[in-house]
């Protein structure tokens, strides 16, 4: 059970990593590095320039991939952050009231669903998370900040640092800080 946990949050670790802007930025080098072997490769060993022809392609399918994933990403964020539920929240936040009744959690919970295709499936397929670790982990993924989670799930602070780094060593099966799940989380 543990070995096919840790294999399906590797595998979505490795599909947000092709996402990133990490990999777009080693996928230009690799363009990059594949031009100049091409252009100094020797014009007779025709076979070695058709193999570098063809991973100078896969290398750019994948920076275009990555490219038109970051622009989705950006459009669900700017989505998310006009949805009626994310303003609420910031109104709580601003007004010092806190307050998110099970109807606020459960708007919540449905609209980052539908932005971010089947968030919370993805992640209780890997662990099943508490009622808890899944409010502290849409709000993550709302951008909220950690002193402002644990008002608005009527924790502490330490509480929330606590779940989050919790949630990454379950996920992960390894040592991590709360700031690494934070990541993952935006990730997804």
């Amino acid at each position: 059970m543990l070995i096919i946990r840790l294999n399906k949050s590797e595998r979505l670790k490795e599909e947000q990593y092709r996402k990133s802007s990490l990999f777009i930025e080693e996928n230009r080098k690799k363009i990059i590095e594949l031009e100049r072997k091409l252009q100094d490769a020797d014009y007779t060993n025709s076979e070695l320039k058709e193999r570098l022809l063809k991973e100078q392609e896969m290398v750019f399918y994948a920076q275009k991939r990555a490219e038109i994933d970051a622009d989705e990403q950006r459009e669900k964020w700017v989505k998310l952050f006009k949805s009626d539920i994310y303003c609420y929240i910031q109104q709580q936040i601003k007004s010092e009231n806190y307050k998110m009744d099970d109807t606020k959690w459960e708007l919540l919970e449905k609209t980052v669903n539908e932005i971010y295709e089947s968030f919370t499936e993805k992640l209780n397929s890997v662990y099943k998370l508490s009622h808890y670790e899944l409010q502290v982990s849409l709000l993550i993924k709302a951008n909220i900040q950690p002193v402002d989670i644990a008002k608005l799930t009527n924790h502490t602070k330490p509480s929330v640092s606590l779940v989050r780094r919790r949630l990454y060593e379950k996920f992960f099966n390894k040592k991590g800080e709360p700031k690494m799940w934070d990541e993952f989380i935006v990730s997804l």
